[in-house]
């Protein structure tokens, strides 16, 4: 959240007026509310499955932990940066994400 909402900032400082830097912001703010939103309309449902869920979150728990760690470590080696150069070269059309 810090680095986008940073380069957001850094853009609207730099926006030609400052309705520019408004729909920005805004854009910024639907983004961060709609999976809340989103979550909190499928709460129902969800509940209705959290015993067939229930089951399955021993097994997924430690598996999400490890990527977790993993990731951490690839963040923390300098592995993602060069993880991340490499699909830049495989897939052009992701540098134009973001």
């Amino acid at each position: 959240m810090g680095p986008i909402l940073g380069a957001i900032l850094m853009a609207t400082s730099n926006a030609a007026n400052a309705q520019h830097g408004m729909i920005y912001l805004g854009m910024y703010s639907a983004g961060m509310a709609l999976p809340f939103l989103a979550s909190t309309l499928c709460i129902n449902s969800l509940s209705r499955h959290s015993k067939k869920l229930g089951k399955w979150s021993a097994y997924t728990r430690p598996i999400a932990g490890t990527i977790l760690i993993l990731m951490g470590i690839a963040i923390v080696s300098g592995t993602m940066t060069r993880l991340s150069s490499v699909m830049v070269d495989l897939f052009p059309s992701l540098a134009t994400l973001g």
